[in-house]
């Protein structure tokens, strides 16, 4: 277990066409074991325009997921892509 205090910046992506993310806190707790870094004191991730902020942030490394507690989450439009939506239509009649 490692830990970092006062202005932690956490920063991964722009590897493989990643984008890139960066993360902020007071205090970073990185367990290697566990594969997490968990971030408290006004802890921030951003990812291009997308935002997130809350109480405590985890970032899960082997994962590429982010666990948010108290969460105010700010998403752009182009992040959200749509289901593919498929109809189906009566034959029509004779």
């Amino acid at each position: 277990q490692a830990v970092a205090t006062g202005g932690v910046v956490v920063t991964s992506g722009e590897e493989a066409g990643q984008k890139l993310r960066i993360a902020t806190a007071d205090r970073a707790v990185l367990k290697v074991e566990e594969g997490e870094i968990a971030l408290t004191g006004s802890p921030r991730v951003t990812e291009g325009p997308n935002k997130m902020s809350g109480e405590r942030i985890v970032l899960y490394v082997d994962d590429d997921e982010v666990v948010c507690e108290a969460c105010s989450l700010t998403v752009s439009g182009d992040a959200v892509e749509p289901a593919a939506r498929t109809a189906t239509l009566p034959e029509p009649k004779p």
